[in-house]
């Protein structure tokens, strides 16, 4: 505050105060910096100044922008449209400051076109390749443990029932990205399993019926389509069955075996005996045991072979061998006696 003393011959006075404020010279300390961007990606713009009861306001090329009154012009959404040279003029009390041009270019996105394929969902193991049809982009999974995607070719593979999004994003020449994406479905495998049946092999002649867990559909390594199959033959067998969502899986395989008779040398003896008479009938093949099909007139004892001839008549002499799975094997001979 100033005051001033007067003084004259016959007395003194001093004024009332008066105040005196200095204000600061309205100036631009940082100018808004420019600024080259993708659409969509909000930016903004601000301006640094110095003085007193300032005020902004806003311009692109000539245009003033409207509300755009603060330090700060903010582009939340910004378009291509949006490009230009950005100045804004500072007032203040003790003067006017125009900042530099802040050039702003607003790029735009590509194009991610069209995912094309998985609208039947795809099967747990199995793949299937998507389509887009703007090339160059990158496909991403945005959970693996459901499924997995090759980055360039869009295969996808599933690896657990459930739901996944499927990303496929487009990257032009300004370094500006879009995205498009696919909700897929990775459908469960059904169970595809050969019940232990009681024995995994049997002796020639015989067969056995194998047994599928259910499903909605089979299909045998032997060509039945039935739940259950019966086979003849030795060999690997499985079965693949169709769930009812289309998905296929297939069992582990099932050996069986088809064991052979074993083989038998031939009868020796002769097969004219007289009544009263005995005789030891061999074979080349060892532990069988020998029978006859009418003791009262032929009677053998099965270890040896001796027969014993009874009555006249006739008989038939069986030689039995089994192997060590239980497979039976016999020779017989026609005996006549006198």
């Amino acid at each position: 505050s100033y005051t001033v003393v007067v003084t004259g011959g016959c007395s003194s006075l001093t004024s009332s105060a008066a105040t005196v404020v200095v204000n600061t010279v309205t100036a631009i300390n940082t100018q808004p910096l420019s600024y080259t961007g993708c659409a969509f990606a909000a930016t903004s713009l601000t301006v640094g100044a110095v003085g007193t009861n300032l005020t902004y306001a806003w311009s692109v090329g000539t245009t003033a922008i409207t509300n755009a009154t603060s330090a700060t012009y903010s582009l939340s959404n910004p378009q291509t449209s949006n490009s230009g040279n950005y100045t804004v003029v500072v007032s203040g009390l003790c003067g006017t400051e125009t900042s530099n041009i802040a050039l702003v270019t607003i790029n735009p996105l590509p194009s991610p076109g069209i995912i094309n394929g998985g609208v039947n969902g795809i099967c747990v193991a199995s793949s299937e390749t998507l389509t887009n049809n703007v090339s160059g982009g990158v496909w991403t999974s945005n959970n693996t443990s459901i499924a997995t995607v090759n980055p360039t070719t869009g295969a996808v593979t599933g690896v657990a029932a459930g739901n996944v999004t499927i990303t496929y994003t487009v990257t032009n020449t300004f370094g500006c990205s879009n995205t498009t994406t696919k909700i897929v479905q990775i459908k469960s495998l059904p169970t595809a399993v050969i019940l232990p049946p009681p024995a995994t092999q049997f002796c020639i002649g015989e067969s056995m019926t194998l047994q599928a867990s259910n499903a909605f559909g089979y299909l045998w390594s032997n060509g039945a389509t039935t739940q259950s199959t019966t086979v003849s033959t030795s060999g690997n067998y499985t079965v693949t069955a169709t769930g009812n969502n289309g998905c296929t899986a297939t069992s582990a395989p099932l050996a069986i075996s088809v064991i052979p008779a074993p083989s038998v040398g031939p009868i020796v003896g002769s097969p004219n005996l007289c009544v009263g008479s005995s005789y030891s009938f061999t074979s080349s093949t060892a532990n069988g045991l020998w029978t006859s099909n009418n003791p009262s007139v032929v009677n053998v004892n099965p270890n040896s072979g001796l027969v014993t001839a009874s009555a006249a008549g006739t008989a038939v002499l069986t030689y039995n061998v089994a192997n060590v799975p239980g497979c039976l094997n016999t020779i017989r001979v026609l005996l006549q006696h006198l």
